[in-house]
Formats: structure tokens, sequence, C-alpha cells
């Protein structure tokens, strides 16, 4: 694995009178986090001296790119793991995330009834919970997972192949 620096990258969301949304996304250099910013204020500075929209919201970051990438064997998208959390302040409501690609490991049994029951105990499957229940990521609209309630294998569609 070889991920390296391939320059920043700012995503805007303008919107009009109409509330009708327009989208830019903008490739830039910067040398650190700092001039990154410095170099976004200065955009939304210099859009906003020739255009009427409003900034409904931005983002940007560093744009990684790996350059020894290798294929998985095996490995496809559309088999997923789907993880049901509760969610925090919220006891009868609950939330669900995908993980693509889901590891045979994730699961209960390699064959048969709980071939595709998630094993909410498997030390993979607790660290990428972990990253919700901490509250580091979000889950939904911003919401907080608070426990794990189960997880199943799942097949999504798709046309791709």
């Amino acid at each position: 694995m070889a991920l390296v620096s391939f320059g920043w990258q700012l995503d805007l969301t303008l919107v009009d009178a109409a509330n009708k949304k327009f989208y830019r996304v903008l490739n830039f250099e910067a040398a650190d986090a700092a001039e990154a910013a410095t170099r976004v204020g200065n955009h939304l500075t210099a859009l906003a001296g020739v255009s009427g929209m409003a900034v409904a919201g931005y983002r940007y970051g560093e744009k990684m790119l790996e350059t020894a990438l290798a294929f998985p064997a095996g490995v496809e998208g559309e088999n997923q793991a789907e993880l049901v959390f509760s969610v925090v302040g919220h006891p009868t409501k609950t939330a669900t995330i995908t993980i693509p690609g889901a590891l045979d490991g994730a699961f209960i049994a390699a064959t048969g009834p709980n071939r595709d029951e998630l094993d909410i105990a498997d030390v993979g499957v607790i660290g990428y919970k972990n990253q919700f229940t901490s509250g580091v990521f979000t889950i939904s609209d911003g919401e907080t997972a608070d426990a794990l309630l189960k997880g199943k294998r799942i097949h999504v569609k798709s046309r791709r192949g």
C-alpha cells in the first residue's frame, strides 16, 4: 500500500434565489492544511466578488491516491454486511450502515444457517463498530450509534458486472 498526496479538493454547494443547488468540485494545490484553509478562504472571497450565489456549504481535504493498487482476489462489493445500531438519545430508533465486500470472517459461520448472520463478537466487527459508537464517525443524519444490535449478509444489486 502506497497512498500518496494527490493535491487538495474543494467541494462547494451553491444555492440561488429559488434554492436550486449547484455543485462545484475544484482541485487545488497547497503545501499543508493551513495553506489549504487559506486558499479555500481566498477562493470563497473571490467567488463572492463575481457570483450572487450563496454558499450553502463546502468541504475540502487532501486527496490521497494509491500508487500500488492490488485488486483483492474474490472480493465483490455487492456482498455486504449490514449493521443495525440503536441511536443515542432515541431508544426506539435504529440506523443501518453497510460494509461493502465484507469478509467471511465477519460472519458467524462459513456455511449453514448462521452463514449470513454477523458475528458481533468478532474482533474486526468490534473495531469497526467502535468507530461509530465512540462518536468519531456519525451515522445517518449526524447521529451517534449507541449499540450494535444485529447484522446480516446482504447482496446489493449491481449492473456493473
